[in-house]
């Protein structure tokens, strides 16, 4: 995930709603499940396939899945990170 995915658009807009501490945190990796350097769906399906039993995820898998910061992967993760996938948060 970074700025040249979206160039013509300013991520730090407040307009957008996505406060600078947010950005800084998915820079750093918050909602990056399966590691691949950017976020999208195939995250949502690891994030939803952990929480339904199916996988198991690593450590630093754990703390990026964990969007609202609360120490628990779990279901109130979910809607966030397809909101900000998405441009709605």
């Amino acid at each position: 995930w970074n700025e040249d995915n979206f160039p013509n658009i300013n991520m730090n807009d407040p307009a957008l709603g996505i406060s600078e501490e947010l950005l800084e945190d998915v820079e750093q990796g918050l909602g990056d499940v399966n590691l691949d350097g950017n976020l999208g769906i195939e995250d949502v399906v690891q994030l939803v396939q952990y929480i339904l039993g199916n996988i198991t995820l690593n450590e630093e898998q754990l703390n990026n899945a964990d969007w609202n910061q609360d120490e628990s992967v779990d279901i109130t993760d979910v809607l966030p990170l397809v909101n900000y996938i998405l441009g709605n948060y």
